[in-house]
């Protein structure tokens, strides 16, 4: 395993992410923002394209799981969702993600 190395995580994030989170939904969220910061610092980027499926697998949650916390992170202002379509279909592809982080 290569180290990338490391990266912040601003206390008002987390105050953001916690004050979004409802019953029982922070870890999930935490989770997800991590997967998010995670990428994002390997690709030396706050603008990621990224399927769902992927940020499930790195924060170890459900698809769906993943899928609402990533609304969640938006609604929080956190991220900002593009969704992008294949070529010529109407099936999805991976959306772009823009990370709003208040340390970067």
């Amino acid at each position: 395993m290569n180290a990338v190395g490391w990266y912040p995580i601003s206390r008002q994030d987390i105050e953001t992410i916690l004050d979004h989170s409802g019953a029982g939904g922070a870890g999930t969220l935490l989770a997800v923002w991590l997967a998010l910061l995670s990428v994002a610092n390997s690709e030396k980027t706050t603008t990621l394209v990224i399927h769902i499926g992927r940020v499930a697998r790195l924060s170890r949650v459900s698809y769906r799981s993943a899928a609402a916390a990533l609304r969640r992170l938006a609604s929080a202002g956190l991220i900002v969702i593009h969704p992008r379509k294949l070529d010529g279909t109407s099936a999805n592809d991976a959306s772009l993600y823009e990370l709003h982080a208040t340390v970067s």
